[in-house]
Formats: structure tokens, sequence, C-alpha cells
């Protein structure tokens, strides 16, 4: 079995798209790789409908994202939307219109498949041992939560908490005032039950931060805590306990100008850092973590693992 595959992950802040290449083993190896920053949920999604501008967005990089396909001759497509799509009323007419575009139908998945997916990725990338441990993916529209223990699923969620959604509806203040943070740490101990009953059940000792504000968090870590470079090609890398908790608080107080002066941060996350910090914050304090990782793996990648499994069954 040889070939291209793409692999198009439509989340609610960021599209991604990677390509994949299969060798005569069947191994894959990365050809490219790119995201890009629609902020398909901007506004919070208004009288539950994507704007005008954000359905712009998306259409062009699906022309700029079918235009590398072609030209690097991918032989099969694979298309996902999330958590926007799922709630949006319009989210299935942009997909029906990125389909035709792409030449490839775009299969909007519930979060119970997100999740599986996410899981897929990351235990490619973080290596889990015996003991249970959880999976944080903190998206623009949605949070997926999962406890695994070596490579099955024990337990999974999927919330909607995307750091969009919260920040939308919490963090207006600049820096985050006292009553949002009080007010936020109230809706997560209403609506984080189910986690933390999860949490006190399996008691994992892990958490494993994938992708988004988490890479952050681990750029912020090596070039600002360590004082090393961040190592590009190493795909989990381990932000210490105490790292967080500093960056944590640094985040927290500091203006969204502040951040942008912060090394290892990048614009388009600076909006959401808060407020998805905070998620993970509250979930460590949830249980006995004593070990927090950032893992480069997520959806897109439990994507390709999951149509190699198909391939080969």
């Amino acid at each position: 079995m040889r070939g291209h595959v793409a692999i198009i992950d439509l989340g609610s802040n960021t599209f991604h798209l990677l390509i994949k290449g299969i060798d005569q083993k069947g191994n894959g190896f990365e050809l490219f790789s790119k995201q890009s920053h629609v902020r398909m949920a901007q506004g919070g999604l208004v009288d539950n409908h994507i704007e005008p501008e954000a359905l712009a967005r998306g259409i062009r990089c699906l022309k700029d994202y079918k235009a590398l396909i072609d030209e690097l001759g991918v032989d099969t497509v694979l298309a996902f939307g999330t958590s926007v799509f799922r709630d949006a009323a319009n989210g299935r007419n942009f997909v029906e219109e990125g389909s035709k575009i792409l030449h490839h139908d775009i299969e909007i998945i519930t979060g119970q498949r997100e999740a599986e997916l996410i899981f897929k990725g990351v235990i490619h990338a973080y290596k889990p041992g015996n003991k249970p441990y959880l999976i944080l993916d903190i998206g623009g529209g949605s949070s997926e939560v999962i406890i695994g223990s070596k490579k099955q699923i024990l337990w999974s969620q999927s919330l909607p908490l995307g750091g969009l959604r919260l920040a939308k509806a919490y963090h207006q203040c600049d820096p985050m005032c006292q009553e949002e943070m009080a007010r936020l740490h109230a809706f997560f101990q209403e609506r984080l039950t189910g986690v933390a009953q999860a949490i006190k059940q399996h008691k994992p000792r892990v958490m494993v931060g994938s992708a988004g504000c988490f890479e952050t968090l681990s750029k912020m870590d090596y070039l600002n805590i360590r004082n090393l470079p961040f190592p590009e090609f190493s795909r989990a890398h381990e932000i210490p306990i105490a790292h967080f908790k500093e960056l944590s608080e640094l985040i927290v107080r500091s203006t969204k100008g502040e951040l942008l002066d912060v090394p290892g941060m990048v614009a388009y996350r600076s909006d959401l850092i808060v407020v998805s910090v905070l998620l993970a914050r509250y979930i460590l304090g949830l249980g006995q973590f004593n070990q927090l990782y950032y893992s480069d793996y997520a959806m897109k990648e439990g994507v390709f693992y999951d149509y190699m499994e198909q391939q080969m069954a």
C-alpha cells in the first residue's frame, strides 16, 4: 500500500491540513502540515449562526488547501468538521459548499468520535504506561476529556467548553478580573461534575494536553523557564507541574499586550490562553496529578492512524 493521504481537521478556531505519505511497507511519514487561524466560532455563534466573515475565511482556506492537495498529488482526502459545525444552524451549509470545493465529502463527527480520534493520535506521541492517565484537548468550540489505561479508553466526554466560547462569556476584562475568574470557576464546578467523578473513580496521575494551548505552554516552558530552544521534532514533552503553575500565574495576571511579549506566545492564541489555562488548572485540581505532558499529536493524526487500521484490516 502506497500513496498520499490528506487529513483536514475543521475546528472552531483553527483549520489543520496534514498530508502523510505511505511507503511500501505501509508506514506513514509526514509530507506537509499547515494550520490556519479561521475563527469559525468568532463571536460565540451569534443567534446560533456562524458569522458571514467567518464563513468567507473558511471557504478561502479550503480553496487554498485544495490547491495544495492537487499540487502534491494526494490520493485520499479525509475531512472532518467538529464542534462549530455540529452546533451552528448554518454549519451544514458550509460543509456542503466545502465538500464541493474539495471534491470530497466533509464529515461532521460527534463529540464522542472526536474524543476517540484524539485518543488514537495522542497515544502515538505519548507512550502510555500501565497506570491511568487523562487526556485534555481544548478546542475553540469544545473540549474533550479522555481517561485511558495503556491503549484503551476507560471513559470520555466531549463538553461545549472550548476556548472561544469561554472567552466570549467570561473574559472581557484585560487582564481577567477576579469577578470573571469567580464566575468561571463556578461554571466549571457546575459543568465538570462528570469529569470530577471519573477522576475520582479512575485516579489518573498524569495529564496529557494535546496540541492547542498546550503547545504554547510547552514552548513558553522551554523558552522562559528552562532557557532552552524548543525541540521541534519531538512529539511529546513534559511540562513540570511547578512550571505549569508558574506559567499559569503569569498568563492569568497579564494583559493581552503583555502576553504577546512573552517568548513562545503566538498572537492567535493570546485571546484564548487565559480561559484555557484556567480550565486545565481546574481539572488538575480535581485529582492528584503529578505529571503533565504536551502531545504534538491530536485528532488529525488520530484520523490517519484510524484510516491505516481500516486499510490493514
